[in-house]
């Protein structure tokens, strides 16, 4: 006998697949396509004072050393880990110069409550792992777990400010200056020193063999995967593209070198 609702099956068939790529999509982070500036603040957590005051100082370091910082809020990285986020949009965003890898990610992911430091091979002697874990221990950390989210993003990229301005003997103006004075203000004694460098050498040699193994074995069969989160091409990532408003012209096709450290609160 034939059916009376011949279109039924074709019907229910439509709806699975519909609720089927809803809920697909629904496991997918939020995956930002194109930078709104040095900040980028996705998660809506930022106030406007700190991400003015990030910007302005962001600004002031990448002109007078072309060093590039970029600071992103997301709600989360999952189903990726914060890490694997982190490489890919430091790769498709271009963060730093081409050829120098001058480029520093700070990446805060809210619901996932973690925060990571990514650094490009240029930078990594000024910010060793051991220091980006003490920025985010110190710096970040407290603030985040009383959801003071804001401040402790600002004080955490005036700290990474700090240190790169420090270390190529610069000075950089702003309202941030009491926090990157506070940061600079803080000494190890010799000893300490000692056992502090040894412990990021070794840590360090872990961290670069565990990235290059990952980086081997599993990142180009995820390729097409992050290509579809992040926009293909990365049309806009490099080559210091206009289209962006307050004097950010965009990033300049810098490279991660897997360096720099995590943290949660």
């Amino acid at each position: 006998m034939r059916s009376k609702f011949p279109g039924y099956p074709f019907l229910g068939a439509l709806i699975l697949f519909v609720l089927g790529s809803f809920f697909a999509d629904a496991q997918q982070p939020y995956s930002p396509a194109l930078p709104r500036g040095y900040v980028s603040d996705f998660a809506q957590v930022m106030k406007g004072e700190d991400q003015k005051s990030i910007e302005a100082f962001a600004r002031e370091l990448e002109d007078k050393t072309s060093d590039q910082l970029a600071v992103v809020t997301v709600q989360t990285t999952s189903p990726e880990s914060i890490e694997e986020y982190a490489v890919e949009l430091f790769k498709k965003w271009g963060i730093g110069q081409k050829g120098k890898d001058n480029g520093v990610l700070l990446l805060v992911s809210i619901q996932d409550r973690r925060v990571r430091i990514e650094t490009g091979y240029g930078v990594e002697e000024i910010l060793p792992d051991i220091l980006c874990d003490k920025i985010i221990r110190d710096r970040m950390i407290p603030s985040f777990k009383s959801a003071r989210y804001s401040q402790g993003i600002r004080d955490g990229a005036a700290a990474i400010v700090s240190v790169i301005a420090k270390a190529k003997g610069l000075n950089i103006t702003g309202q941030e200056n009491q926090v990157v004075d506070a940061f600079q203000s803080q000494e190890e004694s010799p000893d300490s020193l000692f056992w502090v460098f040894l412990i990021f050498f070794i840590a360090y040699i872990i961290m670069k063999l565990f990235w290059l193994s990952w980086f081997i074995s599993g990142h180009d069969g995820r390729r097409g995967r992050y290509e579809g989160w992040y926009g293909s091409g990365g049309g806009g990532f490099s080559g210091g593209g206009g289209g962006f408003g307050g004097g950010f012209g965009g990033f300049g096709g810098g490279m991660s070198g897997g360096g720099g450290a995590s943290g949660r609160w």
